[in-house]
């Protein structure tokens, strides 16, 4: 995981000098919505393209409440719709911060010679197991009437999850990943009713499944990550990526619902 405090401070060497002036950000944000998060990388993209002699530096810090992986989710969303945008991949790149006050992203656009102030804090590499990133996915089930969609992850913000996770794992050689997927119970408030419609066990499986591909994929040794389905949890379904460094404990499934024996409708 060192390598990646290593490879953000080359990366910001590179846009300073002696004599620079200092850049300030063109703009700031904290947590938004997906959509206004791609809007404003349009605008970056935009001024990318009418200023042909500069790069920019997408600096998300993170609080303390935020999970680890939270601002490389960001990140990765942000990069990757940066280049679907068809900029250069030389010509913008990111750094993870922590923050006293929460989620905070800063863009900067920096000319040749301009100066970056450093984070006051960056993210120390990972000594213990840690939860990097969780997601909750949508369901909506219109066999109820008055019964809303239960919105959580859409397939960019998963997608963004495991990229994050998969770069994770590929900066530190030695770290295991640990994906546990969870089935829901789909709770809803219906009529001061409370209906559950649970997953089947194969959704949960797919999931684990999947994302375990998808980190092959992207170069993860099978050999080095543990993925399974466990069970139930009272939500959508859900995942967690676990990052678990050489020689530290393993995490442990917490699934919060458990069937009864009598039978229940799946969808």
């Amino acid at each position: 995981m060192s390598r990646i405090f290593l490879q953000l401070s080359i990366s910001i060497l590179f846009v300073v000098s002696i004599n620079a002036q200092t850049s300030a950000p063109i703009d700031e944000f904290g947590k938004i919505s997906l959509e206004e998060v791609l809007s404003r990388m349009d605008s970056l993209g935009a001024e990318l393209s009418q200023n042909p002699d500069t790069i920019a530096l997408l600096r998300i810090s993170a609080g303390k409440q935020d999970l680890p992986g939270y601002p490389f989710r960001y990140s990765a969303i942000m990069m990757q719709h940066l280049s679907n945008r068809k900029i250069a991949r030389s010509r913008f790149f990111d750094q993870q911060c922590e923050s006293e006050n929460g989620t905070e992203v800063a863009v900067f656009l920096i000319r040749k010679g301009d100066k970056v102030l450093e984070c006051k804090k960056t993210i120390e590499p990972f000594s213990k197991t840690v939860l990097f990133d969780s997601q909750l996915f949508n369901f909506d089930y219109p066999g109820f009437d008055n019964c809303c969609p239960i919105i959580g992850a859409d397939q960019a913000m998963y997608k963004a999850s495991l990229n994050a996770f998969a770069k994770a794992l590929l900066l530190d050689s030695e770290s295991r990943a640990f994906v546990f997927a969870y089935n829901g119970t789909n709770v809803h408030g219906i009529n001061n009713r409370t209906i559950r419609i649970l997953d089947s066990p194969s959704k949960a499986q797919g999931t684990a499944s999947s994302a375990k591909k998808f980190l092959v994929e992207k170069g993860i040794d099978p050999a080095r990550i543990v993925s399974i389905a466990l069970g139930y949890k009272d939500s959508t379904r859900s995942v967690d990526f676990w990052l678990v460094p050489k020689d530290v404990e393993i995490p442990k499934p917490n699934p919060n619902f458990f069937l009864k024996k009598r039978n229940r409708k799946t969808r």
